[in-house]
């Protein structure tokens, strides 16, 4: 999911999963997501494998990109749900 996000918005420099859910029917998965301290989104995920889409609101300022950014996690400040931590700085 984060390696979504960055790869398909511009700018996202610090991601906090907020929870977790899992439909145990439909295999959808789906996390509250923080970007860079201030925009709330929601990443769903049709299962494992599956297609990934972001719902958000109209204060959501990052750029979706035309093309995939080909970007890795390096970078990116990101806090899982339950508090693990990569690439605290």
């Amino acid at each position: 999911m984060a390696l979504y996000l960055v790869n398909h918005y511009e700018g996202a420099k610090k991601i906090e999963f907020k929870d977790y859910y899992q439909d145990k029917v439909t295999g959808y998965l789906s996390s509250a997501v923080q970007v860079n301290e201030k925009y709330n989104i929601t990443i769903f995920s049709a299962g494992t494998n599956g297609r990934i889409s972001i719902d958000y609101y109209d204060d959501f300022k990052l750029k979706k990109s035309e093309n995939n950014l080909n970007l890795s996690l390096n970078d990116i400040e990101i806090i899982y749900y339950g508090g693990d931590i990569k690439g605290d700085k």
